[in-house]
């Protein structure tokens, strides 16, 4: 699924729905400016359901990485979880957080028709404590005990992205005026 139709594109560069012999190139070009765009702002756009490896900081929130989240499916926590590389990293041993009492998305935006609020920031907030960090040790030559990630310990399966009824005109937009660059 693309993230803009090829009637919007058209319809953006004032190309006459009826004219199809360049609509092979329109797609083409499409697919290059979704490219940069998403390379651009470090993340995909497209909304599909994705498995992530976070670290803990010590904080209330962690930024999950592609925006609109949609929904969280699961959340583990996992102390030597090392983003899922070491052998049985986050099995049945790992723990399962549950949603609204361990987590919650901050749900910043009104999603379209019935789905319900949508994290526009992706932020996942930690209910009662902070995401788990590496214990406070003396490091040699510090004065104070220092802290630091627990490296990949937290494992989250989440739905973020646009589809083309959720995707800002902005955006739209700079997509569609890329695309006329390249043409």
């Amino acid at each position: 699924m693309a993230l803009l139709t090829l009637e919007y594109l058209k319809d953006y560069l004032g190309v006459p729905q009826d004219v199809t012999d360049g609509d092979a190139q329109l797609n083409a070009l499409l697919g290059s400016a979704v490219a940069y765009v998403e390379e651009y702002l470090g993340r995909r756009l497209e909304k599909a359901r994705r498995t992530e490896y976070y670290s803990g900081s010590g904080l209330k929130h962690l930024v999950l990485k592609h925006r609109p989240v949609w929904t969280i499916h699961n959340v583990w926590l996992d102390h030597g979880g090392y983003y899922g590389t070491p052998s049985g990293a986050f099995d049945a041993t790992a723990t399962l957080l549950t949603s609204g009492s361990d987590y919650a998305l901050v749900q910043d935006m009104e999603a379209p028709a019935t789905t319900g609020p949508l994290s526009r920031c992706g932020l996942l907030a930690r209910l009662g404590t902070f995401w788990a960090e590496v214990g406070r040790t003396y490091q040699p030559g510090r004065l104070a005990q220092e802290s630091g990630p627990a490296l990949g310990n937290v494992k989250v399966d989440y739905t973020a992205g646009y589809d083309t009824s959720s995707i800002p005109a902005d955006l739209q937009s700079v997509i569609a005026t890329l695309v006329s660059m390249l043409k």
